[in-house]
């Protein structure tokens, strides 16, 4: 046109096949999320002041927000560029060079073209029982549990930790259908307080004391793992492939510097044939192998969380007026230690953590994986409590046994 203004056409691409980056989308016509809750509850009063309860609690997501790449290859595509069309990415870029005048697996460009999109799906069902006892001769508790399980296929509508929306094969979203990353599965809380009986005939000294505990007992987090962007096993170039399942999942929750045993995981592509250049990378990966990773999302799960807190206090009556509270605070009485997900800085686990290990014959691991058969190399280690650890389980809970003496007045 005169303007010269280009005219866009669909299926023509506007940038030069040079231009590399990413790209962000949403639909012309984007859908309005919702969530259904629905709840059902039994209440029996088994004597004075005691209450059992029972209940039924659920909801269920539709068309949730999440993202997706919609210029990422198909498996189809993938293998056959891996068999010899020389159409998917060289290994160290997302270019898919050397084809005229662009590759076929890049319609719109060399780009990751994420679009936020409302298609995802959650279900969350649970059995939710409490028993709560008041002011029997000065004792009240409440004992709950609860058992639930939460599933969707994704758990945000962003990437702010990996594998919460971004799904390892966005042409088929439902595989990535998992725990959602926050799902705890097993949850009781104990909690009571007892003023104690007074005690001798000195009013101030022999009355208001009480004692007070909460315990939390709670079953580990989901957490997948990925790849730390060492290289492009699977052919899709996203470059944070989940590994492939291979041996039973090993768990020592003993020795948390063996947590898991990484020997039953390996890289998603065939190590096990003659051009194997056995150097840990893709490129040691037999054409036409290269898949995504078997390793269900969410399908791994961190160390439980246990943990008591005690307090001590006292009450002594100044006036008609003032009072004086006087409390000590024990949290973790027990000390004992519970430690977070092994996440790495980037709220993800990474599938080959330990690079530069001593392999059998001298040979040093590069990646963390063994280039003789392409399974991850020893253990995934826990180091950080829930207190400091990234994705920590309970906010603030999960540290060393602390004290803490306090002083009020009241009036």
């Amino acid at each position: 046109p005169a303007s010269g203004n280009p005219v866009l056409a669909p299926d023509t691409p506007i940038f030069v096949r040079d231009v590399t980056g990413d790209a962000s989308t949403v639909p012309q016509n984007m859908r309005t999320p919702y969530v259904y809750n629905y709840n059902l509850n039994l209440q029996q009063e088994l004597f004075h002041n005691g209450v059992l309860q029972i209940g039924y609690v659920g909801s269920a997501g539709r068309k949730l927000l999440r993202l997706r790449d919609l210029n990422e290859p198909t498996q189809a595509q993938i293998t056959a560029a891996d068999l010899g069309c020389n159409c998917i990415n060289d290994g160290a870029l997302r270019k898919f060079a050397n084809l005229a005048p662009m590759s076929p697996l890049e319609p719109f460009g060399p780009f990751y073209l994420n679009e936020l999109e409302a298609s995802a799906t959650s279900n969350y069902n649970s059995m939710q029982v409490s028993f709560t006892q008041q002011n029997f001769h000065g004792f009240n508790q409440q004992i709950a549990y609860t058992w639930a399980h939460s599933i969707d296929t994704a758990s945000d509508s962003q990437d702010y930790v990996p594998n919460a929306s971004m799904p390892q094969n966005s042409n088929d979203v439902q595989a990535d259908k998992g725990p959602s990353n926050f799902d705890v599965r097993n949850r009781f809380v104990w909690s009571s307080t007892y003023d104690l009986p007074k005690w001798g005939s000195h009013e101030k000294l022999g009355a208001g004391w009480s004692i007070s505990g909460i315990l939390t007992l709670m079953s580990g987090h989901p957490f997948s793992m990925n790849y730390n962007f060492i290289d492009d096993y699977s052919g899709s170039a996203e470059y944070y492939d989940r590994p492939d399942v291979v041996g039973p999942i090993q768990y020592n929750t003993s020795n948390p510097a063996q947590f898991l045993n990484l020997n039953s995981f390996s890289v998603p592509c065939n190590y096990a044939w003659a051009g194997n250049v056995q150097d840990g990378f893709a490129d040691s990966c037999q054409p036409g192998t290269r898949h995504y990773g078997t390793l269900g999302r969410n399908a791994l799960i961190g160390p439980n969380y246990r943990n008591f807190d005690f307090a001590f206090s006292k009450t002594t009556a100044l006036t008609e007026r003032w009072k004086l509270l006087l409390r000590a605070d024990v949290f973790n009485l027990t000390n004992h230690p519970n430690f977070a997900n092994p996440l790495a800085v980037a709220f993800f686990a990474d599938a080959a953590p330990n690079r530069g290990a001593v392999l059998p014959g001298g040979v040093i691991a590069a990646t963390g994986i063994n280039p003789a058969n392409g399974r991850s190399v020893g253990y995934m280690p826990i180091t950080a409590t829930s207190d400091v650890g990234l994705g920590n389980p309970v906010l603030g809970g999960g540290g060393q046994r602390s004290i803490q003496l306090s002083m009020k007045l009241e009036f």
